[in-house]
């Protein structure tokens, strides 16, 4: 068995074009120090703030209309892309962010493009709502976490899935635990996110007395060994 193919990599809300200026870095050195193949690396989702197409007041200091905001999403694609190439993208709410407002305009499935189409995903990129990785050495889920919330989101996941499971979604209390029942022994990780928290797109957390924390994940040895890695 090829030791690398036991590695995988979660990379955690980016928010394009609003994320850390470290980010792609960031991602890339861990790739790199844990040995993980270019198949091996999944994404949270959230990768898109789609920040022009929420339903709350916008900030009189944004930086872009709707349409730069997707030209500006779709350049840095384009740089993540050359780094990885095989990306998966887990589905997310703020991706969702578009078909919301399509949705309030009654506007048909039929006239509306994919996510892939609208910020020109690599052609080799997949996106879906969840992944079951069967490792080597132990199954774990990937997803992004919508539904779940507060310190124990991701603890609540783990066990609702029933089998070890890492999200993002939840900005801060990124971590992991250890889970053991009778019947059941799970890791659950939150693996935090990769935004720019200086950004106007988050003036609505500004006064929040949990701060995001920026990082993302690892997952070592055959899917037993997650870590939560902080950008610092």
């Amino acid at each position: 068995m090829n030791k690398k193919k036991d590695n995988y990599l979660w990379i955690t809300d980016y928010h394009s074009p609003y994320g850390h200026k470290r980010a792609l870095e960031f991602c890339v050195s861990l790739q790199d120090e844990f040995d993980i193949p270019p198949e091996n690396v999944y994404c949270a989702g959230d990768f898109e703030d789609a920040y022009m197409f929420n339903n709350y007041f916008k900030s009189p200091d944004r930086k872009h209309t709707s349409l730069q905001e997707i030209d500006a999403v779709r350049e840095e694609i384009k740089e993540w892309g050359r780094a990885f190439p095989l990306l998966h993208m887990c589905t997310s709410n703020h991706g969702s962010r578009l078909y919301k407002r399509a949705l309030e305009a009654e506007l048909p499935s039929v006239v509306l493009k994919g996510m892939q189409e609208i910020f020109a995903y690599p052609k080799k990129w997949t996106l879906k709502e969840e992944y079951i990785v069967c490792a080597t050495k132990q199954e774990f889920l990937l997803t992004h976490g919508e539904g779940f919330s507060g310190v124990k989101g991701h603890i609540d996941a783990a066990l609702a899935n029933g089998i070890s499971t890492a999200i993002g979604h939840l900005h801060s209390f990124a971590g992991v635990s250890h889970i053991k029942t009778k019947h059941q022994d799970l890791w659950a990780m939150n693996g935090g996110c990769l935004i720019d928290q200086d950004s106007f797109a988050f003036e609505y957390a500004k006064n929040s007395k949990f701060k995001a924390t920026i990082g993302s994940g690892v997952i070592l040895d055959g899917g037993r060994w997650p870590i939560f890695v902080p950008l610092i």
